[in-house]
């Protein structure tokens, strides 16, 4: 009966309005002793409680309370056929032998003479998906692969992966924000989701912080967002192309965060033909076009990108590479239209928007920078995020990271005819 919570509310409070009743949350009358207590429960328990917690995606009995040594029986069971149970655990001791099983439940009985807690545990798993699979089928194993990527993202939970093999797929869309690993397994050169010019081709989350929905691997084409994000909307994208989408804001992405991708031939109606908002990481952003504001980017964060060969079709329209935003060891440079050059406004950390780069195709790329261009070997490795350029090489060649999205070496590298 210690706590400053008891008899400390005030009782004009207390079904003050329609929709409130004087019951607590057990169902006892909510005043006591002439004076409301703060919370949910009404007087002090002296009994014990059971709480209990899942983890992964399955089934647990609620918290109880009880009264010392009184019989608790806790439930245990599986929401599908593929998230199995790894434990049931008790102040960290697995007591999954001393459950009872009967038609998929455990059934585990306790008599506390203290507070308990306990947890059930279930696996995360991985998924796959092929062409050549069927939705209703299971997707644990190649052999029972879904058919869409839709279907496995459905049938996911918190932190399972899901793995997917060449072809063209539909639209997906992730509402949920949590941590799920969607991944190609050839690359994004053969594993294309396509939005039919009818949708976003990823349509990841709910808000600027669903960054949790991973795609790795894919070429995102044809996406028609309804208003934002042609290509991605929201989420993280690292190793893909997002191409020939449009939007009226964000033709290729909206707050989504891009490492290692390419952004080219997007279109915006309005504002960012290539992204809108987000972070980018060693990301190449080009040829894309904006009616208004942001040829290639909108307010991004750019680390070792390169932003070339944009365009904003109104002469009216600021910034045809970048509008506002922040860019470090970057290139911005080569855009064309509007006013307010190649970064409008956007604060530049050692990148360069204001003198020829030296633009150069090597391995196929057009964007690449020559041997004796000003941007070699100038960034600050400060500012280096990530190990490896667009293409795979190491990020600092010559002890000094290079500005733009490729380290530029004295041999041929990874080629980059596939960027």
């Amino acid at each position: 009966m210690g706590s400053p919570c008891v008899n400390a509310g005030y009782n004009t409070y207390v079904g003050r309005y329609y929709y409130q009743s004087g019951f607590d949350f057990l169902g006892n009358n909510r005043v006591q002793n002439g004076r409301v207590d703060i919370g949910a429960i009404e007087g002090a328990f002296e009994g014990v409680v059971v709480s209990t917690m899942c983890e992964g995606y399955g089934n647990i009995s609620e918290t109880v309370m009880c009264q010392p040594g009184e019989r608790v029986v806790v439930e245990v069971s599986q929401c599908d056929g593929i998230h199995e149970l790894v434990g049931i655990f008790i102040d960290g001791a697995n007591v999954t032998d001393t459950a009872s099983v009967s038609n998929g439940i455990y059934r585990l009985e306790l008599s506390p003479s203290s507070n308990v807690s306990v947890l059930a545990k279930f696996a995360t798993t991985t998924l796959y998906v092929s062409p050549d699979g069927n939705d209703l089928a299971s997707g644990n194993s190649w052999g029972t692969a879904k058919r869409t990527i839709q279907a496995a993202i459905d049938a996911s939970a918190p932190n399972d992966s899901i793995i997917v093999t060449n072809g063209t797929y539909d639209a997906i869309t992730m509402i949920q924000n949590y941590p799920l690993l969607i991944q190609s397994v050839n690359g994004k050169d053969v594993t294309v989701i396509d939005g039919q010019g009818r949708k976003s081709c990823a349509y990841l989350g709910t808000d600027a912080s669903s960054t949790n929905v991973t795609l790795v691997g894919f070429t995102l084409s044809g996406g028609r967002g309804t208003s934002y994000g042609g290509g991605a909307y929201y989420g993280t994208l690292r190793d893909c192309r997002i191409t020939g989408c449009y939007a009226t804001y964000g033709g290729g992405s909206y707050y989504a965060n891009l490492e290692r991708c390419v952004v080219i031939s997007n279109n915006a109606t309005f504002n960012g033909g290539g992204t809108y908002y987000g972070t980018l990481r060693n990301c190449l952003v080009a040829e894309n076009t904006a009616a208004s504001n942001g040829g290639g980017t909108y307010y991004g964060t750019l680390y070792n990108c390169t932003v070339a060969g944009n365009r904003v079709t109104s002469s009216s329209a600021y910034g045809c590479g970048s509008y506002y935003g922040t860019a470090y060891n970057s290139i911005i440079y080569g855009n064309t239209g509007g006013s307010g050059g190649n970064a409008y406004s956007t604060t530049l950390n050692f990148s360069c928007a204001n003198y020829d780069p030296q633009f150069t195709t090597v391995d196929g790329c057009p964007w690449n920078i020559t041997l004796s261009s000003p941007c070699r070997d100038t960034g600050a490795n400060g500012y280096v995020d990530g190990d490896t350029d667009l293409v795979g090489n190491a990020r600092i060649q010559n002890g000094m990271v290079d500005m733009g999205c490729c380290e530029r070496i004295p041999v041929s590298g990874v080629p980059l005819t596939s960027v």
